[in-house]
């Protein structure tokens, strides 16, 4: 079954309880990926200068960043420039579970973008108003993956066999879902189908309820390859376009276990560890302008199409139970259960994703040399983005996406000092919450800070960000008594951009 990799839901691909609405019933969990892949920012691959004034480029340019956020910033170039920027991110999870509390600790280097942009001005004093251009190319993170999450607590109430138990219903075990035919085969729900309800095996939970313990770690990202050319009209209009080739690298691991059930249990534990892996590749275009009507102010407008993936998943799981000397009888003969296993199938999906547009409005104040503060909106309409695929139905998912999705408008406010040849940089920015009613807010809010050094030929900016949202998870789906774990999600991350002018 398709639906089988989204039996217990991830971290990453988190959605919010009161926010879900009523899950159609051929829906199969790929509205997920739809949401996850279309949550691009720029902030991720921007060079340190901009991320330290909270990413709001869309009115400026003479920066690598804007070459996919507004490819018309790529003309106030009037030399060439090569930059790097190396950053490491330190990524923690405080997850509350049945009154008990974990938090968790990942760290990951990476690259937020490196590129070079090739000037071809006409030079400053010609009689032309038109002053020629630059092309840049450029490489640039658009989303990232890494996080790792862990919650444990005893749960009072019910247990993941539970779950299965629903699910199986009065369902002959070949009609079974993945993991609940898995849980047939370790006899943890009636081996014997009789057309009635499935109930739990020989008597599990005698003395008492388990402790659940998860781990679930996710690794990858986005990165977009950046085609971009802009150029300028008497340094009045700015205007540009590039093109966008994404890939999609994105795995999750996931290590869920119950056991402590009680030393007199039939059943000592149950685990079971999946494995999921997304690839892909994607392409879009951008267009932006940016005028200047007077000497201190520019405002700026880009337009980003719907992004369009091929994706391919790969997902396999393992079900292990050990039992402690159960006796069975099946067909007349005596069974003694221990140790169990189930190793499923690889299930491997091929489908297509467009991912929703993106406009941003953008304006900058400057003061001369004193420096500058800038701000940008960004509207995005979650509810356009739609999948397709020849090997499952994707109508239940496209509905939910539909039903349940929004627009939102994202925000990023900056400022940038200047003080001879060193800069000092703040920033907000704020990414709503894509799902509709929702009164539990998954919004993403960032803080930033930067400083910087600038000479003729050289620069080098630092940059720190943090981010701060917040998620619900279920464990798995259960009618009464959902266990839920409450998560804050940190992220800080540390950027050094190097460049040199030639």
């Amino acid at each position: 079954m398709k639906a089988s990799k989204y039996i217990m839901l991830i971290g990453v691909l988190m959605f919010t309880l009161s926010g879900q609405g009523q899950i159609e019933a051929q829906t199969l969990g790929y509205y997920k990926d739809a949401l996850m892949f279309s949550q691009t920012s720029p902030n991720y691959g921007s060079s340190a200068r901009v991320q330290g004034f909270g990413g709001a480029s869309a009115s400026l340019g003479g920066d690598i960043s804007v070459a996919g956020v507004n490819p018309a910033g790529i003309g106030f170039f009037n030399r060439s420039v090569f930059s790097v920027t190396p950053g490491m991110n330190f990524h923690s999870a405080d997850a509350s579970y049945l009154s008990s509390s974990v938090t968790s600790i990942r760290n990951n280097f990476n690259i937020a973008n490196v590129g070079v942009v090739l000037n071809n001005t006409v030079g400053d004093i010609v009689n032309s108003k038109f002053k020629g251009g630059s092309f840049a190319i450029s490489l640039h993170r658009v989303n990232d993956f890494n996080n790792e999450i862990r919650y444990q607590g005893r749960n009072d109430n019910n247990s993941i066999i539970d779950a299965f138990i629903e699910e199986a219903g009065n369902l002959d075990p070949n009609d079974l879902g993945d993991q609940a035919y898995s849980a047939y085969q370790n006899y943890l729900i009636n081996p014997v189908y009789n057309g009635s309800n499935q109930v739990v095996g020989y008597d599990a939970f005698t003395y008492g309820y388990p402790l659940q313990t998860e781990t679930i770690v996710t690794t990858g990202g986005q990165y977009q390859l950046n085609l971009a050319w802009g150029g300028n009209y008497n340094d009045r209009i700015y205007f540009g376009g590039g093109l966008g080739i994404q890939t999609v690298s994105y795995s999750r691991v996931r290590r869920f276990l119950e056991d402590q059930y009680q030393p007199y249990d039939s059943l000592n534990s149950t685990s079971i560890n999946d494995e999921l892996n997304i690839n892909g590749s994607g392409i879009n275009a951008t267009f932006g302008l940016i005028v200047r009507p007077v000497n201190m102010l520019t405002v700026g407008l880009s337009y980003v199409t719907p992004t369009f993936y091929a994706l391919n998943d790969e997902y396999s799981f393992v079900h292990n139970t050990r039992w402690n000397n159960a006796e069975v009888i099946e067909d007349g003969e005596t069974e003694v259960l221990n140790d169990l296993s189930y190793i499923s199938d690889i299930s491997i999906s091929n489908y297509t994703l467009k991912s929703p547009s993106r406009l941003t409005l953008g304006t900058s104040l400057f003061f001369g040399k004193m420096g500058f503060v800038s701000g940008d909106v960004e509207l995005v309409n979650y509810s356009n983005a739609h999948l397709q695929s020849n090997d499952f139905s994707t109508t239940g998912d496209n509905n939910y996406i539909g039903d349940n999705f929004r627009s939102v408008i994202n925000y990023r406010v900056g400022a940038e000092a200047r003080l001879e040849a060193f800069r000092f940089r703040a920033g907000y920015s704020f990414l709503g919450d894509p799902y509709e009613g929702a009164d539990y807010s998954s919004g993403k809010r960032n803080i930033s800070a930067g400083v910087g050094f600038r000479k003729a030929d050289y620069f080098i900016e630092a940059a720190y960000v943090q981010t701060k949202f917040n998620t619900l998870y279920q464990p798995y789906t259960i009618s009464v008594d959902q266990p839920v774990a409450d998560i804050v999600n940190r992220n800080n991350s540390f950027l050094v951009t190097v460049g040199f002018n030639f």
